[in-house]
């Protein structure tokens, strides 16, 4: 009985090691495989940066808001609030709120969040 008791503390650390190792949005990467079945590698940054494409109002992991760029582009980004929340190499960028017609925002050079959150994105 203790065998089986013991076997399963030590499957349940496993378990607990294993989602410890979950990727989010943000993680630094080289491969699409190091972000997960739900996440893209972005390898235009230095690092990487595991993101989703192609999101929209809502759709983001409760670490993430969905950023509007303009020109049908939008990802899931990581937010933030003080700059020390991102990682090195990125700063927390302000984004307005996007509304109805998100290129307005754009079109002003500063990108929307459905959610009107912050997100650790590169220095414009």
């Amino acid at each position: 009985m203790k065998k089986s008791v013991v076997d399963m503390v030590v499957a349940g650390l496993v378990l607990c090691g294993l989602a410890a190792c979950t990727p989010v949005v943000g993680d630094k990467c080289q491969y699409n495989s190091q972000c997960g079945s739900t996440l893209t590698c972005d390898t235009s940054v230095v690092d990487g940066y595991c993101l989703k494409a192609g999101c929209r109002q809502g759709e983001c992991p409760a670490e993430a808001t969905c950023v509007d760029f303009g020109t049908d582009t939008s990802y899931c980004m990581r937010t933030c609030a003080p700059d020390d929340e991102c990682r090195d190499g990125f700063t927390c960028r302000a984004a307005v709120e996007c509304s109805g017609d998100a290129s307005l925002a754009v079109d002003s050079g500063h990108p929307c969040s459905w959610e009107a959150k912050s997100f650790c994105g590169i220095k414009p």
